[in-house]
């Protein structure tokens, strides 16, 4: 099951020096990802990676970016032996695996494959992969990585990236048939807004609708379970919402004339 973990191996260092492992614990459920992501949320925010980046530069008498310069003139500030090795910053150890591979494993415990929409999810599905993008967009751009990669995102594969967008489209239509629940059905018109609500997320992610090839066929086959009422009202609600002339045609074209 640790397969995503163990392919990245624990970086190697002095016996004496602590580190520490983000995934020290294997998750056992989707609340234990919820709380791996939320915790690596705030190192990137709080600097926890580009700090310990700053060090560990220094260390190696490498060249320091204005960035890890300032993090690290304000850590010898406050050390009493500014010539000791550091080993813990605000109380923890450096990181074990470099910031993007970290977030590389995130992203790949957060795909769930098809997803049943008359089954209960958590918000993992529908916040995780947002929260784990946007902090590594609006914290990544001092941060070291991978040679050939220029942007933060871009960590992450790009086959990945987009069946995660995909996926996080998908939650417009979980609770459809949960519990037999006739009011939670397309047959009822009050939840037709999902279709919409599908259909605008999906513009504002053309690229992934393209790269994935999506169709309304492809949506039942790879992405979302539905019972069959639903997903024979889902079909007919999808053709006549984008003037469809069949399910196999590819919405990527559709999509782009409704933005």
């Amino acid at each position: 099951m640790l397969q995503t973990y163990n392919s990245i191996p624990m970086r190697t260092f002095n016996e004496n020096i602590p580190v520490d492992d983000h995934f020290e614990r294997e998750p056992e459920s989707d609340f234990d990802v919820e709380d791996m992501i939320e915790d690596f949320c705030y190192r990137m925010e709080s600097n926890y990676f580009l700090s310990w980046e700053a060090v560990e530069a220094q260390e190696r008498n490498e060249e320091l970016g204005k960035h890890h310069k300032k993090l690290l003139s304000d850590l010898i500030s406050f050390e009493d032996e500014p010539s000791d090795q550091i080993h813990y910053i605000d109380g923890m150890p450096r990181p074990s695996k470099k910031w993007y591979e970290i977030a590389v494993i995130l992203a790949k415990l957060l795909e769930k494959g098809r997803l049943k929409t008359f089954e209960t999810y958590t918000a993992l599905i529908s916040e995780g992969w947002g929260n784990l993008k946007e902090a590594i967009e609006f914290n990544s751009d001092s941060l070291s990585k991978p040679k050939g990669v220029e942007t933060g995102i871009d960590v992450i594969p790009l086959d990945l990236y987009h069946r995660l967008e995909i996926q996080e489209s998908m939650d417009a239509l979980l609770g459809l048939g949960q519990d037999d629940d006739e009011d939670l059905t397309l047959k009822n018109e009050d939840q037709h807004y999902r279709i919409e609500m599908l259909v605008d997320d999906l513009k504002e992610k053309i690229q992934s609708v393209e790269h994935v090839k999506l169709s309304i066929e492809t949506i039942i086959s790879d992405w979302v379970e539905m019972k069959k009422a639903d997903e024979d009202e889902f079909k007919k609600l999808m053709c006549a919402y984008l003037s469809l002339a069949s399910t196999e045609e590819l919405l990527v074209s559709r999509l782009k004339e409704e933005k």
